[in-house]
């Protein structure tokens, strides 16, 4: 799952995220695309999303949070911030 944040609005999302390939979807989170999540269980060796701010999004900076999955109980959390 992948997820946009705005960590000072107590980490509500804020854009939304254009989905292309096969093997993933993009889902509501807040609104619709503001996430993204698999679509189907096969192993996925990567994945291409595009992340879009909004109009009025002001800040230098988005808090990007992904979790990936290796197996039902095990999985890695990762946390991006990335500079606009």
């Amino acid at each position: 799952m992948v997820q946009d944040k705005d960590e000072s609005k107590k980490g509500s999302p804020i854009g939304q995220f254009t989905v292309s390939g096969d093997g993933v979807k993009g889902i509501k989170c807040k609104d619709e695309n503001s996430g993204v999540s698999h679509s189907n269980p096969d192993l996925k060796s990567d994945v291409s999303i595009v992340w879009t701010k909004p109009s009025q999004f002001s800040q230098d900076s988005v808090i990007i949070r992904a979790t990936v999955v290796y197996e039902y109980s095990r999985g890695d959390h990762v946390k991006i911030t990335h500079k606009l």
